[in-house]
């Protein structure tokens, strides 16, 4: 079986995390699971993820703050970025900041985890010129 690249998935809600982990996991990635941005941004000092899938509202540290700190990093500016997110209106300066990368709402995810796994598919494929 060949081995597929890590996922960050980071969510501060609980049952978001649980159900989009193990549909992930079911799938054969091996993810890592984060309640909150500064968790993973210390992780991401010492692993390189193929994907990272954050969402943007969170307490303390918000998805934006991921962003930035991806892009900030020469080593990290590369790896692809799927934003979940339950907001329906971003404001122009946020969907500015969005505006290079795929965005997936709660809502679609409760029903369609298939297209969101292929997102996710992609997103690895992209980075690393695989499936």
């Amino acid at each position: 079986m060949i081995q597929k690249s890590p996922v960050f998935f980071i969510d501060d809600e609980p049952a978001v995390r649980q159900a989009n982990v193990q549909t992930l996991q079911l799938d054969g990635y091996a993810v890592h699971d984060f309640a909150g941005a500064a968790a993973a941004l210390t992780r991401l000092r010492c692993d390189w993820p193929g994907v990272v899938i954050s969402d943007i509202r969170m307490p303390q540290m918000d998805g934006f703050a991921v962003l930035e700190e991806l892009r900030r990093q020469p080593e990290a500016a590369g790896i692809p970025v799927v934003v979940v997110t339950g907001e329906t209106t971003l404001s122009s300066d946020e969907r500015e900041q969005l505006a290079e990368l795929d965005i997936v709402y709660k809502t679609d995810l409760q029903h369609d985890y298939d297209a969101f796994i292929t997102k996710v598919k992609e997103q690895i494929a992209n980075y690393h010129g695989d499936a």
